[in-house]
């Protein structure tokens, strides 16, 4: 309370006192008429939009506006005189547009008569100003009015049909009818020309135009001609849609077309303007920044003769200034003041704004505040720690840093619960952090997300905090005793029935940990060896795809780039290709070469080369978390790890030696994992480029490169062609060890070498591809194989091999073995090494044994065909799917 008294009693002072402090103090006003404003854009029909927000902050900006009343019609297609009003207003020429349509009304005081209203003479301002602009062309608008006969002939039976009726009247006289009906046809022919939808080239070449991008000519007219359509942009208009091509401010389509003359909706064009908005608007001297609401003061005082409230927003900008926003309500409409504000996706005005909301904002060359808004991303600052301190509220202390900013401005933030606190690269807590520690600080809203502390360990007065914690990667646990991989190498720790386990704030048991998972061991005192408390750090990240593919763009501002010739990892070796995609940023994605980090603006330069990345589910949504730069030819390894040299950072298998560093990738069981877990004798599959570098390093082993196996009901037999649909189990597909029902149908070719066997009602049958098709075109009298359960075994989007088994047959065991003895005349295989998998731990599973499998009657697939019994040699491994001990099909790698 004290603290408001004194706040009252400074302001009113400077306000009485006349002391000149704008100076040290910058005050922004709020809009007059505000909140008007905050009613007209206030749209009832954008909330399922997905650029609501784009369309709320450029109305709020007085960009763009709704059409009438509460609409904003935001899928309905803009017409070429609303998007060029959009772009005009853009450039602030609103003024200079309606004065320029004043200039041309007819006959401004015949308002009994008027045809032509005041808003289509604005309109033909605007166009007016577009041309003065250069945004559009006078070839541009003499084509728009040349109207072919067809549409003179409609015009003039509109303005006969129109006029008929006050020539009847007999009230006016020849020269009066002459103005009504020249207003009528204006309107008629402006409508015919502008009020048509605007085209995709259009929009483009007028933003571009109006952006002053330099247009695009001769060789370098590269981006656009990657597109299967180009060829039918107009010729007049390639060089504008190159330069907005290159800029990323608008893209193509998934199959590779620019679609140029089809139509843009409203939300769209709003959704592109947003993207360049701000470049323009700080030419034309509006102040953009970002800041967070330290107070909130709410004064009755008597000021200028006028009763009411004044509203005080103090604001510390990124910079450490402080600033003011004041807001005014009074009985006087002239001067209230108010502005928008967009918190959290909501619209309201300023009584919105909280204490602590973290903002971004724009202030007008007037020096008004006109908008603020939550921002999407996270701000960096940087400095050292002056001190730490926690807020205490009802019982809950709220830890906060103050820092010294490298300009040296003094900044609070609040360190959230979540907080990634590292020292030294180390993990750590709040309490680790002291002052005077060099802190980098990643924060949303004032709320530090993330802060990288270092210190020289030399300095005699800090106490290093990790004395007694050990951070490192699980190799091995059971329950006397485990192993980490720490910086100063390996650490092996016994363990009691006292020493308590977590994660995530969970008690859990040793079985619950899993390899490379990322430990803090904890010791309460300094000479004891049996850690009180052991926790899993949860700092591992799930892969879930990874694939190659050509860079063909990188748009900086959606945070996105373009790939194609796209070949997902799909275990050993790549999946079949597919088509461009654009994959979103995470905003921590990292860029490499093999030998440096670099920015998303620098990775613009490697447009058109080859690329590895992997991506991750992020809230929903698969996004890219590394993009590494292909650097030479790409070779592949499967082996056992023979020799690892963690210092030398390489990796021996039998008869090649792999580099590895930074870029390169390891995965095991989908979670990427620290090289140092992996461990001799692994068995690992690679993907290296330029002299064996590692790209990636998989230690899983669910070896089915390229091959897809379906299981269902044949439903039909074409040329060289079947259709499989549910059967008795529905139809399935098998993925990752287990099967996945499809939906519809699945259509696969076949050819003369795919193999067929009949294991139905106990026989084992090879049967022709010829015979096979007879059912179909031969007409045989009964039906042999339609409607029969088959699996069929895919590769390249061709069957290679197929069984006919019983409706009630389900291959149930999967596994992965050695041969270790092939007696030809049986065709018994006898395995070794074995791995079954457990459904149950979605893992394989060791087995000490060895088993006797028949594989001369399965489709049994290498190298993309199906081979024969005396094609396998001993130490060859499989993979098989069986039951019993009959195997339906197997894939040798």
């Amino acid at each position: 309370m004290r603290k408001n008294i004194i706040f009252i009693i400074l302001i009113i002072f400077l306000i009485t006192s006349g002391i000149a402090i704008a100076e040290e103090i910058p005050i922004y006003k709020g809009l007059i008429h505000g909140d008007e404003l905050f009613k007209n854009i206030s749209y009832l029909d954008i909330e399922n939009s997905p650029y609501k927000n784009e369309i709320t902050r450029l109305s709020a900006l007085g960009i763009i506006q709704g059409r009438n009343e509460g609409v904003f019609d935001p899928e309905r297609n803009s017409t070429r005189d609303e998007t060029l009003f959009f772009l005009v207003r853009l450039l602030n020429q609103e003024e200079a547009a309606q004065k320029a349509g004043e200039a041309v009304v007819i006959n401004p005081d015949d308002k009994e008569n008027k045809q032509y209203l005041p808003t289509q003479y604005w309109a033909e301002g605007y166009i007016q100003v577009a041309k003065d602009l250069n945004i559009i062309t006078p070839e541009e608008t003499d084509l728009y009015l040349d109207f072919s006969d067809a549409v003179k002939n409609d015009i003039d039976r509109e303005i006969q049909s129109k006029i008929r009726r006050y020539e009847r009247s007999g009230k006016y006289t020849e020269q009066e009818l002459q103005n009504i009906e020249d207003q009528i046809r204006r309107g008629l022919e402006w409508n015919e020309a502008y009020n048509k939808e605007v085209t995709r080239e259009e929009f483009a070449t007028w933003l571009s135009r109006a952006m002053k991008l330099e247009p695009i000519y001769a060789k370098e007219q590269q981006t656009i001609r990657n597109l299967k359509d180009f060829q039918t942009i107009k010729t007049v208009f390639l060089p504008y849609i190159e330069s907005i091509y290159q800029k990323g401010i608008m893209n193509g389509f998934d199959d590779l077309t620019f679609r140029p003359s089809d139509k843009i909706k409203r939300e769209q064009v709003a959704k592109v303007i947003d993207k360049v908005k701000d470049e323009i608007l700080k030419e034309q001297g509006y102040d953009i920044s970002y800041g967070y609401v330290q107070d909130i003061e709410k004064n009755n005082i008597y000021v200028d003769h006028l009763d009411g409230e004044k509203e005080i927003f103090l604001i510390k900008d990124e910079a450490g200034i402080i600033v003011r926003w004041d807001v005014r309500n009074n009985n006087r409409p002239e001067d209230k003041r108010d502005f928008i504000v967009l918190r959290n996706d909501e619209l309201g005005l300023s009584n919105n704004v909280n204490i602590n909301d973290f903002y971004k904002y724009y202030i007008s060359p007037d020096k008004e505040i006109v908008y603020a808004e939550t921002p999407n991303e996270p701000q960096i600052v940087t400095g050292k720690i002056f001190k730490l301190y926690e807020i205490e509220d009802e019982d809950i202390k709220t830890p906060y840093i103050q820092i010294v900013t490298d300009n040296g401005n003094k900044v609070d933030y609040l360190v959230s619960s979540f907080a990634h606190i590292r020292v030294n690269d180390k993990y750590g807590n709040y309490e680790d952090l002291i002052n005077d520690l060099d802190v980098r600080i990643k924060h949303f809203g004032g709320i530090a997300e993330e802060i990288l502390a270092s210190v020289e360990i030399e300095n005699p007065d800090y106490i290093l905090p990790f004395s007694r914690v050990y951070i490192g990667k699980l190799l091995s646990f059971n329950d006397s005793f485990f192993e980490i991989i720490t910086d100063e190498g390996l650490k092996t720790f016994d363990i009691s029935m006292e020493t308590n386990l977590l994660k995530n704030d969970r008690n859990i048991s040793y079985k619950d940990f899993r390899d490379g998972d990322l430990l803090r061991v904890e010791f309460s005192e300094i000479n004891k060896e049996i850690p009180d408390r052991i926790i899993v750090l949860d700092q591992t990240k799930d892969m879930d795809y990874f694939y190659k593919g050509t860079l063909d763009r990188v748009d900086i501002n959606s945070k996105s780039i373009l790939v194609s010739d796209i070949e997902p990892y799909d275990y050993l070796g790549y999946g079949s290709k597919i088509l461009m995609d654009d994959y979103k940023l995470r905003r921590d994605a990292e860029y490499q070469t093999i030998n440096k980090n670099i920015d998303l603006d620098y990775l613009k330069n490697y447009q058109g080369k080859e690329i590895y990345f992997w991506t991750d589910t992020y809230y929903g949504k698969e996004m890219i978390q590394s993009v590494v730069i292909k650097e030479g030819f790409e070779r592949s390894y499967l082996d056992d790890v023979k020799q690892i040299s963690f210092g030398k950072k390489t990796i021996n298998l039998s008869d090649v030696q792999l580099s590895y560093g930074d870029s390169s990738l390891f995965v095991k069981e989908g979670r990427i994992i620290d090289p140092r877990v992996i461990k001799e004798g692994d068995e690992i599959y690679v993907l290296s480029h330029s002299k064996d570098y590692i790209s990636l390093a998989s230690v899983e082993s669910m070896p089915i490169p390229n091959y897809s196996v379906f299981r269902g009901k044949l439903s039909d037999i074409s040329t060289y062609k079947i259709k499989m649909l549910n059967d008795l189990y529905g139809l399935l597909k098998l993925k990752n060890n287990s099967w996945e029902k499809v939906k519809g149908f699945i259509e696969y070719p076949m050819s003369n070498e795919t193999i067929i066997w009949d294991k139905r009602n106990y026989n084992s049958e090879k049967i022709e591809v010829k015979k096979f098709l007879e059912e179909k075109y031969l007409k045989t009298i009964s039906g042999t194989y339609i409607n029969s359960s088959a699996y069929i075994v895919v590769y390249k989007d061709e069957i290679i091999g197929m069984q006919l088994v019983d409706e009630s047959t389900v291959t149930a065991q999967f596994g992965i073995g050695s041969i270790k003895e092939i007696d030809s005349a049986t065709g018994a295989v006898k395995l070794e090494k074995i791995q079954n998998w457990n459904a149950f731990s979605k893992s394989f599973i060791s087995q000490n044994t060895t088993i006797d499998l028949k594989l001369d009657q399965s489709i049994l697939a290498k190298d993309g065909r199906v081979i024969s019994l005396d094609e396998l040699n001993t130490g060859d491994k499989i993979y098989f799917s069986r039951k019993d001990n009959n195997v339906y099909y197997a894939m040798v790698y």
